[in-house]
């Protein structure tokens, strides 16, 4: 069964970038994009996710605030945050939900498809019960 991986930001060139780079992974893994928190909400409501990459920074739900969504639509799910914007609290909150890497833009392609491999090699997910999030993220 295939891998399903979303790429989640509101920046179509680099989403676009980053699904070209994720073909990479193989034929074991489908790559679908998204340019808002609310569209990835109804895709993975609608056929969930194994992985999502989001952004933090994203016009309508910030990507900590999206991942504390699609961890209540699916407990399992696996989690990167990618940012320009990142911060010692930021990371916190990202470890504390249990995202699978944080990283900070600009980024090596090669990182991105290593912490997806690392993302899949976990086989559990630690996360907090269930902290709290503002939209400022």
């Amino acid at each position: 069964m295939k891998k399903r991986i979303l790429i989640v930001d509101d920046e179509p060139n680099l989403a676009f970038l980053l699904a070209e780079n994720l073909v990479d992974l193989g034929p074991d893994y489908e790559i679908e994009v998204c340019n808002s928190s609310a569209d990835a909400l109804a895709l993975n409501k609608a056929r969930p996710f194994d992985l999502v990459i989001t952004d933090l920074m994203m016009p309508d739900i910030n990507g900590l605030t999206l991942t504390k969504y699609l961890i209540k639509q699916r407990p399992e799910i696996k989690l990167i945050l990618i940012t320009a914007y990142g911060n010692e609290d930021v990371a916190l909150k990202a470890r504390k939900l249990g995202v699978s890497n944080y990283i900070t833009k600009p980024f090596e392609m090669e990182d991105m498809l290593e912490a997806v491999h690392a993302a899949f090699e976990t086989t559990s997910v630690s996360r907090a019960a269930d902290p709290v999030l503002t939209e400022a993220g």
